[in-house]
């Protein structure tokens, strides 16, 4: 009897790796179509399935897939700027911590556009009340994850005093004043955003506790 489970092993393994074979030599534009019949999330799980498939799907080429995709989620905000689908989706539906990786159940901050574990939470954040004040409109900072005093991604904020000094000191203004009014405009940006993101992610945590609700209704019937 053992060899013939072995045998059935071995089928369902060649069978699987032909599946996963098939989806690497698809050409493109049958992905594309695939992606505009699946989830962001069901992507998201397909890529992280074996190599061949990540790197397939991670190339800048596959951009378009993921992008039909997240048409197929309604209220869906778009990608942030400079930020690859992939990682922004990875952001909403990965349940771990933006800096370890470490599982975690925090929610993701819709303003700094991370998720942090407890520990990752100290070491990573600061008050934005220890930073000059005049970097407070330069710098993204939120009230969502500790609900009290505004929040800074400690590592941005020392790259974004250490750009405002050094260009001050370089001496020409305009090319200051240039960035200044950059900044300002990219965290401003970001807090508009992150409306669309609250109201997203709102109501993709109702609609999963409707689903638990409904889950254990029909154990109970």
């Amino acid at each position: 009897m053992a060899p013939r489970k072995r045998q059935r092993t071995q089928k369902k393994q060649a069978c699987e790796q032909d599946y996963r074979l098939s989806l690497v030599d698809m050409p493109v534009e049958i992905l594309t179509q695939v992606g505009s019949y699946v989830l962001p999330i069901d992507l998201l799980s397909l890529s992280r399935t074996n190599k061949s498939l990540r790197g397939l799907l991670m190339d800048r080429t596959s951009r378009h897939v993921w992008q039909s995709a997240m048409q197929n989620m309604e209220g869906l905000p778009p990608c942030p700027s400079k930020w690859s689908e992939p990682r922004y989706l990875s952001l909403i539906f990965s349940k771990t911590c933006s800096i370890c990786g470490k599982p975690t159940r925090s929610r993701v901050d819709e303003v700094l556009l991370v998720r942090l574990c407890g520990g990752c939470r100290d070491k990573r954040l600061m008050p934005l009340g220890e930073l000059p004040d005049f970097l407070y409109s330069l710098v993204h900072h939120s009230t969502r994850i500790t609900r009290r005093e505004s929040q800074v991604l400690r590592e941005d904020a020392e790259a974004v005093y250490n750009r405002y000094n050094q260009l001050r000191e370089y001496g020409d203004g305009i090319l200051f004043l240039g960035w200044v009014d950059h900044r300002k405009r990219r965290t401003n940006n970001r807090r508009k955003n992150s409306l669309e993101l609250i109201k997203f992610l709102d109501a993709l945590e109702q609609e999963q506790i409707l689903e638990r609700d409904d889950l254990k209704a029909a154990r109970r019937a």
